[in-house]
């Protein structure tokens, strides 16, 4: 497994036994002017606390993209 296998792995086994609970859309201007259309992303939740996984690629649609998780506050 390489490096940035290992890496995405370790950042996304965060997500086990979460629950999809919603779907997120960032329609702001800003995402708008980098990618053309806006930012989709899934609320998952782990019973106690909320994660939100935005679903990314570059501008370009190059690569197979990447998950950017980030904790809801409370």
């Amino acid at each position: 497994m390489t490096t940035k296998t290992s890496f995405l792995v370790e950042k996304y086994s965060q997500l086990v036994g979460c629950t999809i609970v919603d779907v997120a859309v960032d329609d702001g201007e800003d995402v708008l002017l980098d990618l053309n259309e806006p930012a989709i992303g899934l609320v998952l939740s782990d019973g106690k606390n909320q994660k939100l996984a935005w679903i990314m690629r570059d501008a370009e649609g190059n690569g197979v993209g990447f998950l950017d998780i980030v904790r809801i506050p409370e």
